[in-house]
């Protein structure tokens, strides 16, 4: 029996190095879940003293959750010799463990929803149940409802997060409305670990290791590439942005229309995540001019979350992300020559670089008692870049129209600011989690991307509008 045939057989499911390395490496100030803050029109929602209806709404998930089962698996540790942690069903899976609500704050703006949703973002997940939770937030102005899902890093990629997400919103949501009857499978026995694992070291051996896979294996010239790129600085200078992670996050956000960004992209040649790039970069280079601390020639070396799925694959719950590391020119001061000087390194950076080759080293390292020190005193990166295609057209979550979507990402180790470009029916948020304590001054980012929008996009004769926020509101101006 092949090792994919066997892996289809089992009633069990291994995580993968990537998996595993999300679960090493979070502290309690380093939380590797995701989260996405929804707005959405409450006003069939809330109750008149200004509640909602908790337990019908935890019974109208609990019904779309049983079509999605990996939502009620649990992390299983097998003990020593008996391969990596498992995914088990949780046989005392209860909604209520998983679907909350709480009140903002008065008056219920804007930034009291955020401050809210960071607080609870925060607070790590119970590992002994399955790793997501969904938070109401309530007692917003204007009829508004906050709506917070937080779902670890170990469970999904962005891309198969939105997919999960989706599925529990009303569009997404299984048109069968009566749920299967849940028989929990047991947890595999020793003797049954054993056996597949000794099984899986022999098809390992005895397997074409060159043949093509969903995560195709990093030559051994990449790995030592990669190897002394981490053990160096890899040609980054871009180091007044590193700071070890603690506890506390700020979020920014600016907001484009993805139409005007697609054309902008396109009259340059490149992409929309290329635009998203120049931006954030030429935000960073007005943080580190305000900071002292821009050279003539900083190069910010940016980690870009690439995906390995290929078009044809089935879509299924997993990570399958790799990386590249770009050099952002965050000292050329034109931003269109910036981005010009983005768009040639995306275009050859897939072909110049394995973008397994990055996470099969920090999934290596993580495994180690060296992970977690390495990952606070690493040189070889600066920040991280992901782009994620939210849905192309509104959604709506328990009747309720989702006006916006806001996406918190991750920060470990000292890699304390992140920029994903998320869109949803026609917005493109370019949104940034920092840590709180390393970048007050946040908003200087968010600013002087709106500023280098306006100015590019008007180069390309389209008008440049951009919203822009950051939160919480009391920092450094």
């Amino acid at each position: 029996m092949t090792e994919s045939r066997r892996a289809s057989a089992r009633p069990w499911a291994r995580l993968n190095p990537t998996d595993v390395m999300f679960l090493r490496l979070e502290r309690p100030e380093w939380p590797c879940h995701y989260g996405i803050l929804l707005v959405v029109d409450g006003r069939e929602l809330i109750r008149g003293d200004g509640s909602v209806p908790l337990a019908q709404l935890q019974s109208i998930l609990a019904e779309r959750v049983s079509s999605n089962p990996r939502l009620r698996r649990r992390i299983f540790e097998p003990g020593p010799f008996l391969g990596p942690p498992l995914w088990v069903d949780d046989a005392q899976f209860d909604i209520r463990s998983h679907v909350f609500a709480s009140a903002v704050p008065a008056p219920g703006a804007e930034s009291d929803l955020v401050a809210t949703a960071l607080d609870l973002y925060e607070r790590p997940l119970d590992r002994s149940r399955p790793l997501w939770e969904l938070w109401l937030l309530t007692e917003m102005a204007n009829g508004k409802v906050g709506v917070l899902l937080k779902l670890h890093h170990t469970v999904a990629d962005g891309l198969a997060a939105i997919e999960l997400a989706a599925a529990l919103t009303d569009s997404g949501a299984a048109t069968n409305t009566t749920p299967a009857p849940w028989n929990p499978l047991p947890v595999p026995s020793r003797r049954d670990l054993l056996a597949e694992r000794l099984g899986s070291i022999r098809d390992h051996f005895r397997s074409d290791r060159s043949s093509p896979g969903p995560s195709p294996r990093p030559s051994r010239r990449s790995l030592s590439r990669t190897i002394g790129g981490f053990l160096g600085s890899g040609g980054a200078t871009g180091f007044a942005l590193n700071a070890r992670v603690r506890s506390g996050r700020r979020l920014a956000r600016v907001e484009l229309d993805v139409a005007s960004v697609k054309a902008v992209a396109h009259a340059h040649g490149g992409k929309i995540n290329d635009v998203a790039l120049a931006l954030f970069a030429g935000g960073l280079r007005a943080l580190l001019s305000a900071r002292g601390a821009l050279q003539e020639h900083t190069q910010i070396a940016a980690g870009q979350t690439v995906t390995l799925r290929r078009p044809d694959d089935p879509r299924t719950i997993d990570n399958r992300v790799g990386s590249v590391i770009l050099h952002l020119p965050a000292g050329e001061p034109d931003v269109a020559q910036r981005l010009q000087a983005i768009i040639e390194q995306t275009s050859t950076a897939r072909s110049a670089q394995q973008p397994t080759a990055i996470m099969t080293v920090l999934a290596a390292l993580s495994a180690t008692p060296l992970g977690a020190f390495y990952s606070a005193h690493q040189r070889a990166g600066n920040v991280l870049c992901t782009n994620v295609r939210g849905p192309e057209e509104p959604v709506s979550i328990f009747g309720a129209p989702v006006e916006s979507m806001l996406p918190i990402i991750e920060l470990v180790g000292n890699i304390a600011v992140t920029q994903i470009a998320f869109s949803y029916a026609g917005t493109l948020s370019l949104a940034i989690t920092a840590d709180a304590t390393a970048f007050p001054d946040l908003r200087i980012v968010t600013s002087a991307m709106a500023h280098e929008w306006s100015v590019l996009a008007a180069g390309c004769g389209i008008a440049g509008h951009a919203e822009h926020g950051c939160w919480p509101v009391d920092e450094v101006r």
